[in-house]
């Protein structure tokens, strides 16, 4: 029977990447660059990822998700998708597994922060049906460009 993992979850994110099983895939409304980058550069082989948050122009005022993390994706040859309607956080590996959390892509999400959030989670094997989901949401999203990021960035006042 499954069991769930509770804060701090960067610990079973962490830990799978070290064991090779790498994400490709997150799905989150808030996304912050610090989380990224601690994530991301874990990963030994620097695969394309590609990251799914809401991005909404207020989102960005209130310091919930960073313009910067833009940038970094595109730097680094990841893909950054614009979905207003997400809620769920799910951070998709290599293995065919997810992790199904209640932790956004921040440090308070993933346990990073000495004021982190209390979250949890659990590790879930991904069906047909799954991947069917996944894709509708990735094509119901918004793939960001240089254009739309200059004008998030004068939207925002970034």
């Amino acid at each position: 029977m499954p069991q769930l993992i509770w804060s701090p979850v960067y610990k079973i994110l962490e830990e799978r990447i070290r064991n090779g099983d790498d994400i490709i895939l997150i799905l989150v409304p808030f996304a912050k660059l610090a989380a990224l980058q601690k994530l991301h550069w874990l990963n030994s082989k620097k695969i394309k990822i590609k990251v799914v948050c809401r991005w909404r122009p207020e989102d960005i005022v209130a310091g919930v998700s960073d313009l910067e993390i833009y940038p970094f994706l595109k730097q680094s040859n990841c893909e950054l998708y614009i979905n207003s309607n997400i809620h769920l956080k799910l951070y998709v590996f290599t293995s065919n597994t997810a992790f199904n959390t209640s932790g956004n892509l921040t440090l308070r999400g993933l346990g990073y922060s000495e004021s982190a959030n209390i979250e949890v989670g659990n590790m879930v094997t991904l069906n047909t049906s799954d991947w069917t989901r996944i894709y509708d949401v990735i094509n119901s999203s918004r793939l960001v460009t240089d254009d739309i990021y200059q004008r998030f960035n004068i939207v925002t006042g970034k």
